[in-house]
């Protein structure tokens, strides 16, 4: 089963649920298997994993991870999808940069581990000659 987030596929990653029934159609009949257990986390995966379990007509159990939870940004909570479209046009407009969310951090921590001498790894050996 592949991934594919909302924030990659547009206008809805809903297109892809029948690729995505069609991957575990495939795996589930490509094994020697009696019974499948899904592990389901989203209301893209949910639908295809079963779909595609449907398709083979084997005993399926269901385990969810639940919802995707919300990230924060400045004390306010913010989604997968719409946060994320709301930003990529405030990029595209010049309103909006990464340092934003990341801000630069420094290249050289105050605490670090002491500096080791850096030696190139030992030359492959050589093949025996035919």
């Amino acid at each position: 089963m592949f991934s594919n987030g909302e924030s990659n596929l547009r206008p809805t990653a809903m297109f892809t649920r029948n690729l995505a029934s069609m991957d575990v159609e495939e795996a589930i009949r490509g094994n020697p298997i009696d019974a499948v257990v899904l592990l389901v986390g989203c209301d893209k995966t949910t639908p295809a994993l079963l779909m595609g379990a449907a398709s083979c007509d084997i005993p399926t159990i269901v385990v969810t991870g639940g919802p995707m939870l919300n990230g924060k940004h400045k004390g306010k909570d913010i989604g997968s999808g719409t946060v994320v479209w709301k930003l990529s046009e405030q990029v595209k407009a010049g309103r909006f940069h990464s340092t934003t969310l990341w801000p630069p951090k420094r290249a050289c921590p105050a605490r670090r581990a002491p500096a080791t001498p850096w030696a190139p790894p030992p030359p492959w050996p050589a093949w025996p000659s035919r």
